[in-house]
């Protein structure tokens, strides 16, 4: 979309045109607070006033929108308190306030939006815990909370999220386990959960998602080991544990698991997990046996890594690169 360069104060005239369905001002150069006089547009379905310099706080009023299915007010400087009344919008399908400077909790009359399909609130200064509420959001595919100051535990309610298929929760301050009702997460693909505070072990229950692509947990203090279920994944699975608890010696640990499918030995379905960051790698740990006794090949070397490029040069260290070959199908 071309932005049509326009500035000022957007005029409560616009609450006169009471049959209007899309509004639509974004990329401009809007400055100001959101009238509450666009709170009378009843039959609006779509508001996007995006990419602004719009200030003030998210108007009250537009809890009176009952017709509202898309509403985008990323990326201005929007600040305050999310209003309770969001929670009247029952028709609601996205909700769209990242890159703000808004504060204060997540509502939890957020449970009214049942029809909600993404939500995305990154990248503002909200606090408080993640609301149990928010489990209730049946339909709900992109959940997008990263870059705010949640604390808390992760509610056990979202394993209730079957439809989730991103789920972005990284630079907060969460806390505590990962809960075991994360198993409910059966269509997730992508989990960030990176530069937390977790803590405790990854739930076994991890194996159980089956469509997981891409999770990131690292820089937390979760307990390195492994759960063996994690080999029940079934696709293409990268998962990033680095800057977590990693004890010395490292028994059989892992700070970064690559998951793939390939056949490198001709011999069926063979699944490759890369592990970095592990200084000693130690088959007499008990926890390690389940793992290394369904591997065909296993095989280990050390790279020089430097801080940002991955190459020789500039201050680095010493890495272990282990590949684990294992079957996960009869040969053919």
């Amino acid at each position: 979309m071309i932005s049509l360069g326009l500035n000022g104060s957007i005029p409560d005239g616009f609450a006169g045109l009471v049959s209007l369905r899309i509004l639509s001002l974004r990329m401009n150069k809007l400055s100001g607070e959101i009238p509450e006089a666009l709170g009378r547009l009843e039959k609006l379905e779509k508001l996007d006033l995006s990419d602004n310099q719009l200030t003030g706080r998210i108007p009250p009023s537009f809890g009176s929108l009952k017709s509202l299915k898309r509403l985008n007010v990323s990326e201005n400087r929007l600040s305050g308190l999310i209003p309770s009344e969001l929670g009247e919008l029952s028709g609601l399908l996205e909700l769209i306030g990242c890159s703000n400077r808004m504060s204060g909790q997540l509502p939890s009359t957020i449970e009214h939006l049942s029809k909600l399909i993404q939500v995305n609130l990154s990248d503002n200064q909200l606090s408080g815990q993640i609301p149990e509420e928010i489990g209730r959001l049946s339909k709900l595919q992109k959940l997008n909370l990263a870059n705010n100051r949640f604390s808390g535990p992760l509610p056990s309610s979202i394993g209730s999220l079957s439809s989730l298929m991103e789920l972005h929760l990284s630079r907060n301050q969460l806390s505590g386990e990962i809960p075991a009702s994360v198993g409910g997460l059966s269509s997730i693909q992508i989990l960030f959960a990176n530069r937390n505070r977790l803590s405790g072990r990854i739930p076994k229950e991890f194996g159980a998602l089956s469509n997981l692509t891409t999770g990131n947990l690292e820089n937390n203090f979760l307990d390195p080991a492994l759960p063996v279920e994690l080999l029940q994944l079934k696709e293409y699975v990268f998962i990033n544990l680095r800057g977590n608890n990693i004890p010395e010696p490292v028994p059989c640990t892992f700070a970064e698991l690559q998951t793939h499918f390939g056949q490198p030995d001709g011999s069926g379905k063979t699944t490759l997990l890369t592990v970095f960051g592990t200084r000693k790698l130690c088959a007499e740990s008990s926890e390690s046996l389940p793992i290394l006794r369904s591997c065909t090949r296993l095989r280990s070397r050390r790279l020089w890594t430097s801080r940002r490029h991955g190459g020789r040069g500039g201050r680095g260290r010493w890495r272990t690169r282990t590949a684990i070959f294992k079957r996960t199908s009869p040969p053919v």
